[in-house]
């Protein structure tokens, strides 16, 4: 607000000072307050265009300190979780903060298909999705990895994290599933 009322200050200080050096051009006389010198055009051009290109240079600033949400999806050889010796190929979704300002999680919300054609509506939980996948005979910690991310959960610039992953031997049992995040 402070800014706009400045922009338009400065602006009426440089058109009014437009018409003080072209009285003549405009037919007026140069008498009240017409005969007040505030600025010359100059200076006034100056600061207008200063202010503005202030206020473009911090809102690309600003842009630039937002948080920028992407992820990898993979197929990868990992230590297995339950002993350290053995690996296996697992797929995995890893979620990275790209952006320069941290990503704090408002809400998240998953979506779960089991076959083709049935799928849930973004509304499950964590705990939602770990009973569907327990109820279908994976086992948490040994089939497949799930983060439990709650609202509040923060996630720093150019950080990442590991949000599923699965034994490549059963992914065939999960057709979907999909996150919904609100940062």
């Amino acid at each position: 607000m402070v800014l706009i009322i400045l922009t338009g200050i400065l602006f009426f200080l440089l058109l009014f000072s437009i018409i003080q050096q072209n009285l003549a051009f405009f037919r007026l006389q140069d008498t009240g307050l017409l005969s007040l010198k505030l600025l010359d055009t100059n200076t006034a051009a100056s600061l207008f265009v200063t202010l503005i290109g202030a206020i473009v240079v911090r809102n690309q600033f600003a842009l630039g300190l937002r948080p920028r949400m992407t992820y990898v999806s993979s197929q990868v050889l990992k230590n297995h979780h339950e002993t350290v010796t053995s690996s296996c190929e697992v797929w995995e979704v890893v979620l990275q903060n790209v952006g320069s300002g941290s990503a704090i999680i408002n809400n998240i919300q998953f979506r779960v298909g089991l076959d083709a054609i049935n799928r849930t509506d973004y509304s499950q939980s964590h705990k939602d999705i770990v009973q569907t996948f327990t109820n279908i005979g994976l086992i948490r910690n040994q089939d497949y990895w799930l983060k439990n991310i709650s609202s509040g959960f923060t996630l720093s610039a150019k950080e990442n994290w590991t949000l599923f992953e699965i034994k490549t031997s059963k992914v065939h049992l999960v057709s979907q599933l999909d996150v919904f995040i609100q940062f």
